[in-house]
């Protein structure tokens, strides 16, 4: 998401985007990125000599096709096991018997290595992720059309920005999607290598990446939000919001999903 605001000589605080955020009491705004943490601690690393290393052995670890794959490297299995404590510990679902009819989805981690400027891996990351190629259509899901940003949109908030001397700030929300609102009762088998031993399965609470409908439920918490605060929908664009200030000095955000 990016906004457009006009400059002026007062300091404001950032409000949050989401109340619950998880990761931050001042909002994800106010948070410093991963990667700008991590290139700190690789610089101090570096200084003592170690930094070298610590970046060789991540580099050498891959990134794993498949749990049985991934199982073999400890780094991978925390890094798994990092992304469910996140999930567990936000409620994204409770375990329960699965109930007569009903099918549960599959899941699986998918596992992505993070490179900084120079090429080199400074993170492994793993996305727990539905598997939503097996929903039942009028089940699981219903509608699944989200509105995505145009460029042209884009283009015209950078333009608009340099031409009346706006400042421009841009957002990045973590785990987006688990702020939807999951409308459908949605069963899905436990994670592989992180089950509690039951025949129990997850019963969904909360939208998790690969759902087909997470990125219109993700829109719908937004839009609601930030029309919440005085922002109004462009007629003609759903993904650009515009709020007036003191009539003269109007706020602009355009945002994808």
């Amino acid at each position: 998401m990016a906004f457009a605001k006009k400059r002026n000589q007062h300091t404001h605080p950032t409000p949050a985007i989401l109340e619950d955020s998880r990761d931050s009491p001042q909002g994800p705004r106010e948070r410093k990125s991963t990667a700008d943490l991590t290139h700190a601690r690789m610089l101090h690393l570096q200084e003592l000599g170690l930094g070298a290393t610590v970046t060789n052995t991540l580099d050498n670890e891959g990134e794993p096709q498949g749990f049985a794959e991934a199982s073999k490297s400890d780094a991978w299995m925390d890094s798994m096991g990092e992304e469910l404590s996140s999930l567990i510990n936000n409620q994204t679902w409770t375990l329960v018997d699965l109930p007569p009819g009903r099918k549960a989805i599959r899941c699986g981690c998918i596992n992505k290595d993070k490179k900084n400027e120079h090429g080199a891996v400074y993170r492994l990351k793993s996305r727990l992720v539905a598997k939503g190629h097996s929903q039942k259509p009028g089940i699981d899901y219903n509608d699944t059309v989200a509105p995505v940003g145009d460029k042209v949109i884009l283009r015209f908030v950078l333009s608009f920005a340099l031409d009346l001397g706006y400042e421009l700030y841009q957002l990045d929300i973590d785990t987006a999607y688990l702020y939807g609102n999951l409308k459908e009762t949605i069963y899905m088998i436990q994670p592989e290598g992180f089950d509690d031993g039951s025949v129990r399965i997850c019963l969904l609470q909360k939208c998790i990446y690969g759902l087909k409908q997470s990125e219109r439920e993700w829109h719908f918490r937004l839009s609601h939000f930030l029309k919440s605060i005085g922002f109004e929908m462009c007629p003609k664009e759903q993904c650009l919001l515009v709020k007036m200030k003191f009539c003269y000095s109007p706020m602009l955000m355009t945002s994808w999903f």
